[in-house]
């Protein structure tokens, strides 16, 4: 855990070296604030800090906003989009607090993962190409774009077409198969 505070220490002061902008979004509980933007002014960080009904601004110096990331990000903001001179950064925040910092070099193609313990997931069921099935059930669009309240279905159906691909190979292939998904609560 240590050694993960330390790497986004890092990343903090790397990205308030070249910070452009950034946006801080959905705020936990204890947040004083709904949504915070930061954008720089000459060599001087403008911070507007919104709550449902008012609007407070105040300047960082570059070190403030290091400060400003470390306290905030994984904290008191579960979504944080930031753009430097030439990377944009984003900071997820899951429900246990594990943050996911995925790392874009302002190439389409080019997206790292840098998190420790999070792996590219190379699902069966690709993101991006519209399955007809996935799209009647509301789970994708028509041009096949995972709904972001139904990715969680989706993560679950890619996790079952696994299981189903690791047992292939053991089945006899002139063998009927019949497959069963569900679950019973509470059983009589």
């Amino acid at each position: 855990m240590e050694d993960l505070k330390q790497k986004y220490n890092q990343k903090y002061t790397e990205i308030s070296q070249n910070l452009i902008s950034a946006t801080f979004a959905k705020p936990t509980v204890d947040s004083k604030f709904n949504k915070v933007k930061i954008n720089i002014n000459n060599n001087t960080f403008f911070v507007q800090m919104y709550t449902s009904t008012q609007a407070f601004h105040k300047n960082l110096s570059r070190e403030e906003v290091k400060t400003f990331l470390q306290e905030n990000i994984g904290i008191n903001f579960k979504h944080v989009y930031i753009e430097t001179n030439d990377k944009k950064f984003t900071f997820l925040t899951n429900k246990k607090g594990k943050i996911t910092l995925l790392e874009n070099y302002n190439t389409n193609k080019n997206i790292k993962f840098t998190s420790p313990s999070i792996k590219t997931k190379n699902y069966i069921i690709k993101e991006g190409i519209p399955v007809p099935f996935l799209v009647h059930l509301g789970v994708m669009n028509k041009e096949g774009k995972v709904l972001a309240q139904k990715y969680d279905k989706f993560k679950q159906i890619n996790r079952f077409l696994e299981y189903i691909k690791d047992i292939l190979p053991e089945i006899n292939h002139g063998q009927k198969l019949k497959i069963i998904d569900f679950v019973v609560e509470n059983p009589i």
